[in-house]
């Protein structure tokens, strides 16, 4: 939160007090969706803060013998999805509230953006890509599907590690991926195409002067989705024959 509010939120009030001209309320919620840094950022604490997902400490056996693999595993599911969801929420409470004095209601870009974007800097934010393809509203809540999508593919890896009983090694790989793939986002290659990252973020997707696409975002968000149910698939039914014993935390 330290550093949405000191680079991206201290711009926005910064281009305020310059041009005395209001943001959409939906607009500083897609600057942090769609700049690839910040974006980066989000994902690296989520998945730090859920980096013991799923728990599997000494009550997992347990937990297991109670409830049944099949239940506990679902349980595990529904506590991604709230997880996910809690998290996307307090992002944008405290981005909402911050901007809170800056902002007006309505389904259509600001002047800050439409017209002083390139001479304030905030071309960086919120890019010609998406003001010349969709109004605001729609461009934040296709943010938010893709970032929900993301993260939950993310979940399912480390879910299927946990399956596997390689916890740690998937998440060395996880970290990795995540590293490597906003680096091929920043230097704007086609190999950005083979990392999930890429398809997180909505800008990307499209050109900055047409109304194309250089990689359809609603196929972007079909593979999210279909790799993160692929891993949850394949991590329920290794679990359901693997012995419990072999999934404690300090195993690799």
């Amino acid at each position: 939160m330290a550093l949405i509010n000191s680079i991206v939120i201290t711009k926005l009030y910064n281009v305020y007090a310059r041009t005395n001209e209001p943001f959409s309320v939906y607009e500083s919620g897609i600057v942090v969706l769609n700049a690839g840094l910040f974006l980066f950022f989000i994902t690296i604490v989520f998945v730090i803060i859920m980096s013991d997902y799923p728990s599997s400490d000494s009550n997992l056996y347990f937990l297991i013998l109670r409830c049944g693999r099949k239940k506990w595993f679902i349980s595990q599911m529904l506590f991604s999805f709230l997880a996910i969801m809690t998290y996307i929420g307090v992002v944008f409470a405290f981005v909402l509230i911050r901007m809170a004095p800056l902002v007006f209601v309505a389904n259509g870009w600001s002047l800050n953006i439409s017209d002083y974007g390139k001479q304030m800097g905030l071309l960086q934010y919120i890019p010609f890509q998406l003001y010349n393809q969709m109004p605001p509203l729609q461009a934040l809540v296709f943010s938010i599907v893709l970032l929900w999508a993301y993260l939950q593919m993310l979940l399912g890896f480390q879910m299927l590690g946990f399956s596997c009983g390689s916890k740690k090694i998937f998440s060395v790989i996880q970290m990795v991926i995540l590293a490597v793939g906003i680096g091929m986002v920043f230097l704007d290659i086609q190999l950005k195409w083979y990392f999930p990252q890429a398809h997180s973020i909505l800008c990307t997707h499209y050109q900055k002067y047409f109304k194309r696409y250089y990689f359809n975002p609603y196929l972007s968000l079909a593979l999210l989705i279909i790799v993160g149910i692929a891993f949850h698939v394949l991590a329920y039914l290794k679990f359901m024959r693997t012995d419990v014993d072999r999934l404690k935390e300090n195993e690799l």
